[in-house]
């Protein structure tokens, strides 16, 4: 395992197999956000590429060399052609996305499209941007109380979103109309990894305590259901669950490997990664990391999985942030 001390508010991290290289948001002070370009080999810094707002969420599409980078409270995507390492537009969101967060986004090279749930603690909307004319096509409302996590099944066409009220919800990738919502024994699914092949969805349930002043103040009939820290397989099709485990404190991000069998979590609260059998369902390995581990990236076909490593929390913020090259 290889770490690497970068730059300071390091948040998500994509591979990019045919540039040989990994690219790294880091949101960094005010006017000084950029995207990091670095080796996959040793973690050096190989170019930077300066963004003129904030860099948060992160979504590949490595056949046309975008990347597209959400803007936290800035209602705006930024795009950026990797190869030439030059942010290329902005796509603003403001005329749709006040009052909106924008965290994950996913790619759709099929379709030609860019999804960004708008996160509200009222009703947060998917928002779905043409990667051709670089516009919002249309808002989707009816995503509940902050959407966060997405995730794409391509070959049955639908599109599913988790909320912080422990939904999931499905949406049409043809029509983008919600067509199922179902309510799971989880509370805060953070975010979502889909086994496509197996029909199910993994789903991080994070269990921070500060969702009860939340939910108190926007969402005052909702009742928890757990403690969190947990990940919840789901059945794709219904919701319905299949079973849970721990897997430790705060858990963040969750990244599928059919190859090797294997569920990746990060969980900032105890400063782990924790490694599921995505067949048995159990904890097969711990790897602690000196920070809060947050983001994850895969290059599948060197079986190297690279983390983003945060200062954790009641730590002093501002600090240079590092990534992690772990060889499986």
């Amino acid at each position: 395992m290889l770490q690497k001390a970068v730059a300071p508010g390091l948040y998500e991290i994509v591979h990019s197999r045919r540039q040989g290289a990994v690219f790294v948001a880091s949101a960094g002070a005010p006017g000084s956000s950029r995207i990091l370009r670095l080796d996959p080999d040793t973690l050096a810094v190989e170019a930077e590429i300066p963004l003129p707002g904030k860099g948060f969420g992160l979504a590949l599409d490595d056949a046309a060399g975008r990347l597209y980078a959400s803007g936290g409270t800035e209602p705006e995507i930024t795009v950026i052609d990797i190869a030439a390492g030059a942010v290329t537009a902005i796509i603003p969101l403001t005329a749709f996305g006040d009052g909106y967060h924008f965290r994950e986004l996913i790619a759709d090279p099929q379709q030609r499209r860019l999804y960004a749930p708008g996160v509200s603690f009222s009703d947060s909307a998917l928002h779905v941007i043409d990667t051709h004319s670089l516009a919002v096509e249309r808002v989707v409302p009816g995503l509940g109380f902050v959407a966060t996590g997405i995730a794409l099944d391509q070959g049955q066409g639908r599109i599913f979103i988790s909320n912080m009220q422990g939904q999931i919800i499905t949406l049409d990738r043809a029509t983008h109309k919600i067509i199922g919502k179902a309510e799971t024994p989880g509370d805060q699914l953070l975010n979502l990894a889909l086994d496509a092949a197996g029909g199910r969805i993994f789903a991080t349930d994070q269990g921070h305590a500060y969702f009860d002043t939340l939910w108190q103040e926007h969402l005052p009939t909702y009742r928890r259901k757990g403690r969190g820290n947990r990940l919840f397989e789901l059945e794709a099709a219904t919701g319905r669950e299949i079973r849970h485990a721990p897997v430790g404190v705060g858990p963040i991000a969750v990244l599928h490997d059919p190859t090797r069998r294997r569920i990746y979590v990060t969980n900032r609260g105890d400063r782990t990664l924790a490694i599921l059998d995505s067949d048995t369902f159990e904890l097969v390995g711990r790897v602690l990391m000196d920070g809060a581990p947050n983001s994850l990236a895969l290059d599948a076909q060197n079986a190297v999985l690279y983390v983003t490593v945060k200062t954790p929390e009641g730590e002093v913020k501002g600090g240079v942030e590092s990534v992690v090259r772990l060889a499986l």
